[in-house]
């Protein structure tokens, strides 16, 4: 849909998964969850969308404990603090790059903005700006 029309993809699964979340009473509802806002925590994480990335790993925590998988708990508790590191570091970053001094680059610099890209982007580094 959103490549027909000009509508924001993500929030709208974001919004069907909140009213899924409504309906769920047994622990296989809840595991399908938690593995559609992992999904949805990696498209917001690929996109830069820290806030929303937080917000949705936070959820599929909360659903893995619902659906009572210590496996998805662990993976789902995991993603969460991955994202929250990466969201610490992308601010850091978006600071150091406002500053940066054009054609000349500081190379301890490119290689920590460079690393951080890596770490939370997985081999698609050169989309950050490079």
């Amino acid at each position: 849909m959103s490549v027909l029309f000009d509508v924001d993809g993500m929030a709208l699964r974001n919004a069907a998964l909140g009213h899924g979340r409504e309906d769920a009473k047994v622990p296989e509802d809840f595991a399908a969850l938690a593995e559609a806002m992992l999904k949805l925590t990696d498209e917001y994480v690929m996109a830069d969308q820290y806030d929303a990335a937080e917000k949705a790993s936070a959820l599929a925590a909360q659903h893995a404990r619902k659906a009572n998988d210590v496996t998805l708990a662990l993976r789902t508790t995991s993603r969460n603090r991955d994202v929250t590191e990466a969201k610490a570091l992308y601010k850091a970053m978006k600071n150091i790059s406002r500053r940066w001094p054009g054609p000349r680059t500081i190379p301890p610099a490119t290689r920590k903005w460079a690393s951080t890209c890596a770490s939370s982007k997985g081999p698609g580094i050169w989309e950050c700006g490079f």
